[in-house]
């Protein structure tokens, strides 16, 4: 019945819409096996440029409409409506409802997938419509078919029914239940996969890459690889971690392991080359955590790179130009 429902609205939505939507992208995205919600993005209040920026602008009385237009660019906005489908969709995975997005270029077909592992913790970080608009609309305006989970607890429905997020826990499956949606899609080619994961996305990325077939190469922006380390750093991680982390207090050693990439790094396929970048004044990941793996992978022949930004910050704001450069050469070149 939900299914139905969408279709109809769907189908009045491209109707009155019919230049900027391509309905085939929604109707395939819904057909897929765990798929049960599809939203446009360029939808309700986002259907404009002025539709959302007058949105923000009646609910806050200190609104800077000249620092919300340098931030959000009207001809990049309508470039992306143009030319990029782009939804936000429910999916069923272990009996609870997940959120995900999916962005594509339009018409495209056969497209390498960026698999995208979002920051954050519960709702703090999930990836909305403002979210995506800079990098992620970028990967998929650079033809590639981008995908990511909202894991577990990301839509901030009761644990019965949106589970709750583990900080790479069973929330790691959210992730690989991606793979039945991407096999069934014209617009992906599930043969070639690379994974973008940044801040507390590192630690589901690399848990996911060990099972997740075709993956060809890993971009970490301002990973978290050694958890003990950064606990050491950041001690109020801690209370973070007990609140989200099952059995947490009474098998720390084992949970925070489990999640620490330089624990088991033989388990990473050795041919996957792997792009960490990082800002030198990151105070949520430590840079020295990105050095220390760095070494590790070059101690066992790891296939890297490693990017330090000197005097930048936890998510890079003072090279975004060239870190999005950087991150789309290096897909270029490993997803061919």
């Amino acid at each position: 019945m939900r299914k139905r429902c969408f279709q109809v609205f769907l189908c009045v939505f491209v109707c009155l819409q019919a230049e900027t939507v391509q309905s085939d992208f929604y109707e395939r995205l819904l057909a897929t096996p765990t798929v049960t919600e599809v939203t446009p993005c360029f939808s309700e209040r986002f259907s404009t440029y002025e539709g959302w920026r007058d949105s923000i602008a009646s609910k806050r009385d200190d609104f800077d409409r000249a620092s919300f237009e340098e931030t959000y660019d009207r001809e990049e906005f309508e470039r992306y409506q143009s030319n990029t489908d782009c939804a936000f969709f429910i999916y069923n995975v272990d009996g609870l409802e997940i959120g995900g997005y999916a962005l594509a270029p339009k018409q495209g077909s056969n497209l390498p997938v960026v698999v995208v592992n979002r920051g954050g913790t519960g709702t703090f970080g999930s990836m909305d419509f403002p979210s995506l608009f800079h990098r992620i609309f970028l990967f998929a305006e650079h033809d590639h078919f981008v995908i990511g989970s909202q894991y577990r607890g990301g839509l901030g429905k009761p644990v019965e029914i949106g589970g709750e997020d583990e900080w790479g826990g069973a929330d790691v499956e959210d992730v690989l239940a991606l793979v039945p949606i991407l096999e069934h899609l014209d617009e992906a080619d599930a043969s070639r996969v690379g994974m973008y994961g940044a801040s507390r996305g590192s630690v589901n990325m690399f848990q996911a890459v060990r099972e997740f077939p075709n993956v060809k190469t890993v971009v970490s922006l301002s990973g978290v690889y050694d958890l003990e380390h950064e606990l050491n750093a950041r001690p109020r991680m801690n209370e973070v971690l007990r609140r989200h982390v099952p059995d947490f207090e009474e098998n720390r050693e084992v949970q925070l392991s489990k999640r620490s990439v330089v624990d088991w790094v033989e388990l990473i396929n050795p041919n996957v080359p792997i792009f960490l970048l990082h800002g030198a004044y990151d105070e949520r990941a430590t840079a020295s955590g990105a050095l220390a793996f760095a070494q590790l992978l070059q101690e066992r022949f790891h296939p890297y790179k490693l990017t330090i930004y000197e005097r930048d910050d936890h998510f890079l704001s003072a090279n975004s130009d060239s870190v999005d450069k950087a991150i789309l050469e290096w897909f270029k070149s490993y997803l061919r």
